[in-house]
């Protein structure tokens, strides 16, 4: 038994000291934006930097938007780097919409290492950026995608002119997730080892802007329950869309992309606070 027990302390003494390893996998290399520009249908594309309260620098992506159009800031996931998302942010140019990519400290080039506060930290500097811009909170959606959801979450709840917030497969909190991948750590233990927990059903109740989640039943990175529960604590105007046969990157696959464009396009996102119900989610 005392042989468990040390086993059992030096494994979650292993994972506490190598934990923001496993929950952030930047790819450092700074991405091309060139090929980013897809042969001519993304030319107006640019390359912006966005300081940080903290002295950084960070890189970004920017398209302005179209006359009378919002700009979608997006808080991209914990891998890869801004090429990644180039497919994700193509309809939403080619519809007019704005689009603001900034990578987070740690990937695609930009100097510092990730971690909760210093993610927040880059979210609140984009924002900034873009009141810099002359384009206010009601004139800004927030796009959050796995990771990026609990930013996009901040945002919003400290932010309550939003005009809208999309999460792609949001996740409740950090606790929670290393409980479900760490099933011998219970959650109590993980309250007290997580450092940075992203409470995002702690603060979802206090976004008032109209709310899309995206998420899949095959999705075992982050279950669909934690969706639910989100869906669940939020406030009025919202609607989840639940793709049955997709996993957690692949959400365009299945029409996520039509989906968020139908969303933004819904005369309740463009009065932005008036409290109708969005469409009821089809199966």
């Amino acid at each position: 038994m005392a042989e468990l027990a040390i086993m059992y302390l030096l494994a979650v003494g292993m994972l506490y000291g190598f934990q923001r390893r496993l929950i952030f996998q930047p790819d450092s290399r700074p991405p091309d934006l060139a090929a980013a520009k897809l042969n001519g249908q993304l030319d107006s594309l640019q390359e912006v930097k966005i300081p940080t309260s903290d002295a950084l620098n960070l890189l970004a992506w920017y398209h302005p938007a179209a006359t009378g159009k919002p700009v979608v800031l997006m808080f991209h996931g914990n891998a890869g780097n801004l090429q990644y998302r180039t497919f994700k942010i193509q309809p939403l140019i080619k519809a007019g919409y704005g689009v603001l990519l900034p990578a987070w400290r740690g990937y695609s080039g930009n100097a510092g290492a990730p971690s909760q506060q210093g993610l927040f930290a880059d979210a609140d500097a984009a924002m900034a950026w873009l009141i810099g811009q002359g384009i206010t909170p009601d004139r800004t959606v927030l796009y959050g995608e796995s990771l990026g959801t609990a930013m996009a979450i901040r945002g919003a709840a400290n932010n309550p002119q939003i005009k809208a917030v999309i999460l792609e497969a949001p996740f409740t909190s950090m606790v929670a997730l290393t409980a479900y991948h760490m099933p011998i750590i219970p959650k109590p233990l993980a309250k007290i080892l997580v450092k940075d927990p992203f409470d995002s059903l702690g603060q979802i109740g206090q976004v008032k802007a109209p709310l899309l989640l995206l998420h899949s039943w095959l999705d075992y990175t982050v279950p669909i329950g934690h969706g639910q529960a989100l869906l669940a604590a939020a406030t009025a105007p919202k609607r989840l869309i639940d793709y049955r046969h997709a996993g957690h990157n692949d959400l365009y696959d299945f029409g996520a992309g039509h989906d968020i464009l139908a969303f933004l396009s819904n005369p309740v996102v463009e009065a932005m606070h008036d409290q109708q119900p969005l469409p009821a989610s089809q199966p």
